[in-house]
């Protein structure tokens, strides 16, 4: 409505403006008189005009000419304002029209506001009715979170009471423990009463035993003979009789000092065994002796036994700390799992010995013989086998970290997925030694012989072979092979497992490679 009386208002106004410019055009500037005579005014006015337009007729004709260029003039400038302004009417319309338009489009574009407003007014409304059910929801959880915090309290009251009667509860079970422990006291004493009974009479039969050997070994004795030099026999009752002994002379539990044993172990058959060794018996009547008998779990801690004949002797599991077994001869003998720790057997002969599992820990091996041996398992840390011979012995998962092998000989001895760490084998002679998979870290072969030796698989991580003979050995697939292990070596003529460093070893050592090696 506003935009079209906007419309009519400017076209009346240009008619109006068109009108008035030809009244002026005709009538002169004052056309108001002669149009006012004619509408108003009366017949007097009408011929006074008449009579004006007379004497206008009488001018001359230039005047009449300039007064004619003078209204053509006028009339072309008006006919110019006019057509100006039905351009300006024109271009008027089409912007009014293309405003038109505009508020349509704004028109349509509010309408679809409109809608989406009222479309949001419902979603408002659904979601205030939402936020309603959310609230009623939050107040039924807050009620039933009030009743689960008084059911809570409740439990804990109910846990509270639980408690003192658990206390009440623990209290009565230290009191039953109190009384079990004493009980077990007495009991204990009771089980040593009966233990002591019990071992005193081992002891009654283990001195009739050892009086009956000194009886026989007296009634052998020559007199005036040296007798330091002879070896005794014993009767087979008496074998029989001292083997029955042993079986008897079960293991127990014992204080050693302030200290109740680790392990079940029989101070009798350990007495029974010394007493027998310092017999100066001849080898026969001991092999029997060994042969009956069972001298398993003896304990002989410190025990001197130097130089005694235990061949064949079962000492499994026999608690042997720090003793003395100096050129004793163990050759067969049965040590598994025995505990040697500390213990001195120089020069011992333990020739196919079984060894397995037992512990040599810081013992000291030197010059032993160990030919044979069978020592799978065993813990030989820290220690001293300097010069012993452990030819063709067998041995796999041993422990010899930081044992000193120097000057031994380990001719095609087995020693496979054992630790070596740090160990010493200076001088040894490893010719032909089984070596596979066993941890050499650190290990010193200074001067050894290693020819044929097969250390396939090894851990050779900063080892020493520093004038080591390798020529033919097996490297192959060995870890830790680097030059500066191997440039000081005497000889490594067709030694394998080189070939990731022999160019490098061929020009620091080149000597090394022939079949002769390099001299000093």
């Amino acid at each position: 409505m506003f935009e079209t009386i906007i419309y009519y208002s400017g076209i009346t106004f240009w008619l109006a403006i068109i009108v008035l410019t030809i009244l002026c055009l005709f009538f002169g500037k004052a056309w108001m008189l002669p149009l006012g005579s004619f509408f108003f005014g009366e017949a007097n006015s009408i011929q006074s005009a008449k009579k004006l337009k007379d004497e206008m007729k009488k001018d001359n004709h230039t005047e009449g000419v300039v007064k004619a260029y003078w209204r053509f003039t006028i009339l072309g400038l008006i006919g110019l304002v006019i057509g100006i302004a039905v351009c300006l009417l024109f271009q008027q319309s089409q912007l009014i029209q293309a405003q038109n338009k505009l508020f349509q489009y704004q028109n349509e574009k509010i309408t679809q506001q409109t809608d989406i407003l009222k479309s949001q007014d419902e979603k408002l409304d659904l979601q205030n009715h939402l936020l309603s059910s959310q609230n009623s929801l939050f107040t039924d959880h807050n009620q039933k979170k009030g009743l689960q915090s008084e059911l809570l309290q409740n439990q804990n009251y109910l846990i509270g009471l639980e408690k003192l009667q658990i206390d009440s509860q623990i209290a009565l079970l230290a009191m039953q423990n109190s009384k079990i422990d004493t009980l077990n006291y007495y009991l204990n004493i009771q089980h040593n009463l009966l233990g002591t009974s019990h071992r005193e009479a081992s002891v009654i039969l283990l001195n009739s035993i050892i009086s009956q050997v000194n009886e026989e070994i007296e009634m052998q004795k020559p007199k005036g003979a040296f007798v330091d030099t002879l070896r005794y026999k014993l009767s087979d009752p008496l074998i029989g009789r001292i083997g029955l002994l042993s079986q008897g002379l079960m293991p127990y539990h014992f204080f050693i000092g302030d200290t109740l044993s680790k392990k079940k172990m029989s101070i009798e058959r350990g007495m029974l065994l010394l007493a027998l060794a310092k017999s100066n018996l001849d080898s026969l009547t001991y092999l029997k002796i060994y042969n009956y008998s069972n001298f398993k779990n003896a304990y002989l801690d410190k025990a001197d036994l130097k130089g005694a004949y235990l061949r064949g002797v079962n000492l499994r599991e026999a608690s042997l700390r720090g003793a003395n077994l100096k050129n004793t001869n163990l050759m067969r003998a049965n040590l598994i799992r025995a505990d040697l720790l500390g213990a001195d057997l120089t020069r011992a002969d333990l020739r196919k010995a079984n060894l397995g599992g037992a512990n040599f820990r810081g013992a000291f091996l030197i010059e032993a013989d160990l030919r044979g041996a069978f020592f799978d398992k065993a813990n030989f840390s820290f220690a001293n086998l300097k010069k012993s011979n452990l030819k063709r012995a067998l041995s796999g998962g041993a422990n010899f970290r930081k044992a000193n092998l120097s000057s031994a000989c380990l001719y095609k001895t087995s020693i496979s997925s054992s630790d070596l760490y740090r160990a010493g084998f200076t001088e040894a002679d490893l010719r032909g030694a089984y070596l596979r998979g066993s941890d050499f870290t650190g290990a010193n072969f200074k001067r050894a012989d290693l020819r044929r030796a097969n250390l396939s698989e090894a851990n050779l991580s900063w080892a020493n072979f520093a004038k080591a003979d390798l020529s033919n050995a097996n490297l192959e697939k060995s870890r830790g092979l680097i030059v500066h292990n191997f440039r000081k070596a005497k000889c490594l003529y067709h030694c394998t497992g080189l070939e990731s460093i022999e160019d490098g070893l061929r020009k620091a050592n080149p000597c090394a490679f022939f079949v002769e090696g390099c001299q000093d």
